[in-house]
């Protein structure tokens, strides 16, 4: 986990001191185009997924991170940096010095042009390649696409291993993997899905999103299936070894309570409706087993129902004009007209609306707990009046999913009065 980063001299001018925000908490980084805002959520991106060949490609000095293990030291050597606009940046070094300090040793490797080409040429997909490929072709093609995709981030990796290997320091990466979270990035202009040519992606993912919460609640009623087989399977034997009963005022507490689990898990068609016996004093025993039974079974739809409550109230809170949703296994989620309650077609919902429900679901049902999720000028992407309310959704689902997030923004609707959880690189720069 990356607690901290001091960046030297990024883009040749800038020095920024960045503490990351604890699980379940945010920073917001902002300042004018042009001051790294994008290129430090870059950096820190490569930093959390081990995909340190990509800081070749970032002007800059000296890196220094603090994760919760040990601390790392990128220095750069003999570069130089070309750079172009709204803090977009092509960097040709001669090479990168990583040095890392545990406290008990120090462990440093050196990576330069020539030593990536030489480890290209010893990973069988790279070989692979360049005999179709003209090798020069296939090194431009591998930096354009550094980034991409897994397999690119899994190249990345390879080579710093085999580099870390010839150089006898193959325990390098051991520390650097040791670190690594899972993390979600999510670049200016992609927090709803849309083409040039219309809204037809939009229209693809929002009835894709549909068949997600099906198959998502087909799993969480299988698996409460399971559960309570098992559990029914072992009645019998709670009973035959317990003779605690249960007295009226408790069992009509617990009752209570299991009645609304058993409404909630019916609202998104996890449970079907059944009766609950009342208080019977000559069957305080088989009750009080029973409602401990039911309990246990119910207990596999916890987090199931925690993200799909939290989903369905930020939702409603949009307060969608005319418009109810409704869960089911079967379509997994749809809208009906609050004023007549006839089907509305997921592909009639607004854009906004539509990009409303893609990121919510994104964030709640796609992020582990524990993710790291940095977002890039949200407000490219929101209407101003959501511009407000993004910041109130984002602190909720950290808060229940203890994520760590970082935003990259200038836009004040984003911000609202959240100066303070803000590092301002226009204000660090010029104080």
């Amino acid at each position: 986990m990356i607690k901290s980063l001091d960046i030297r001299g990024l883009f040749g001018t800038f020095d920024y001191s960045i503490k990351m925000p604890d699980y379940g908490n945010f920073l917001i980084i902002t300042g004018p185009n042009g001051y790294g805002k994008t290129t430090i959520l870059s950096i820190i991106e490569d930093l959390a997924s081990g995909n340190l060949l990509s800081l070749f490609y970032v002007p800059f000095d000296s890196i220094h991170v603090e994760y919760s293990s040990f601390s790392l030291d990128v220095t750069s050597n003999n570069g130089r940096a070309v750079e172009n606009s709204d803090d977009a940046a092509v960097s040709e070094r001669i090479s990168l010095e990583y040095v890392i300090d545990n406290g008990k040793e120090s462990i440093s490797l050196k990576i330069d042009n020539d030593l990536i080409s030489q480890a290209k040429r010893f990973c069988s997909w790279s070989r692979q390649a360049t005999l179709f490929d003209d090798f020069d072709n296939f090194d431009n093609e591998f930096h354009d696409n550094f980034k991409d995709d897994e397999i690119s981030l899994e190249k990345s990796r390879m080579l710093i291993e085999h580099i870390a290997k010839e150089q006898g320091k193959s325990v390098f990466m051991l520390h650097i993997n040791s670190e690594i979270n899972p993390y979600r990035f999510i670049p200016a202009q992609r927090l709803y899905s849309k083409d040039h040519a219309g809204d037809s992606l939009i229209k693809n993912s929002i009835e894709i999103v549909a068949d997600k919460f099906s198959e998502f609640l087909r799993d969480a009623y299988f698996s409460f299936l399971q559960n309570s087989q098992l559990h029914d399977s072992q009645f019998i034997d709670m009973l035959m070894t317990g003779d605690d009963a249960i007295n009226k005022e408790d069992y009509d507490k617990q009752l209570s309570i299991l009645s609304q689990k058993v409404d909630v898990a019916m609202k998104y068609d996890l449970s079907a409706a059944f009766k609950l016996p009342e208080y019977i004093e000559s069957k305080g025993v088989i009750l009080n087993y029973y409602i401990k039974d039911t309990f246990e079974k119910f207990k596999t739809l916890e987090k199931p129902l925690r993200d799909l409550n939290l989903f369905d109230k930020l939702l409603r809170d949009k307060k969608l004009v005319n418009k109810s949703v409704l869960y089911s296994r079967r379509y997994g989620i749809r809208f009906v007209s609050e004023s007549d309650k006839r089907e509305i077609a997921l592909n009639s919902l607004s854009s906004g609306e539509k990009n409303e429900i893609l990121m919510l679901h994104d964030f709640i049902f796609n992020l582990q707990d524990g993710s790291l999720l940095m977002i890039d000028e949200p407000e490219i992407s929101l209407h101003v009046a959501w511009q407000r309310e993004f910041m109130n959704d984002i602190i909720k689902i950290a808060g229940q999913k203890s994520l760590r997030v970082l935003i990259a923004t200038h836009s004040p609707q984003i911000i609202g009065g959240r100066w303070k959880d803000c590092y301002d690189l226009f204000y660090k720069t010029h104080h």
